[in-house]
């Protein structure tokens, strides 16, 4: 118990967060070529008429103003 007390107060006192993302996600996030962000937007737009992309553009812009 008491290293798991050090780790959050390690934690907290970080200037950038460095533990795991919100709602408990360990999973880094993607990275993605250009060549492959290209193909998921235009099978998005074929799809559902660019739903995906503006929702993901939209999460873009909520999480910059986070920041």
């Amino acid at each position: 118990m008491e290293r798991l007390i050090e780790a959050m107060e390690t934690d907290i006192a970080q200037p950038v967060r460095v533990g795991p993302k919100a709602f408990g996600s360990s999973m880094p996030q993607y990275l993605h070529s250009a060549a492959e962000n290209f193909a998921r937007r235009r099978e998005d737009i074929i799809k559902t008429g660019g739903a995906r992309t503006r929702e993901d553009e939209a999460a873009q812009r909520r999480q910059t103003d986070k920041s």
